[in-house]
């Protein structure tokens, strides 16, 4: 749902990418990514907007979709 809403809202200027990090082919994938998450904070979904965790324990479509929003404000592409 969340990637079906953020496509029609933004079309190609958000990518939304699931990956289950319980999958060793993904963690490796990620393993520098997930290494700026504190131990203390990896409490799974985690969200990254490029490479920016913007919330750990929350994948909730309007939650994400309010990061998304700021980060677009913020890089000037909204």
């Amino acid at each position: 749902m969340t990637r079906e809403y953020l496509q029609r809202l933004y079309g190609d200027r958000v990518r939304v990418q699931y990956d289950d990090v319980a999958d060793l082919q993904a963690f490796e994938r990620h393993k520098a990514r997930l290494a700026k998450a504190a131990s203390g904070y990896r409490i799974y979904p985690l969200v990254f907007i490029n490479d920016d965790l913007v919330s750990a324990g929350n994948a909730e479509a309007y939650q994400v979709l309010r990061q998304v929003q700021r980060y677009l404000e913020v890089t000037g592409q909204d």
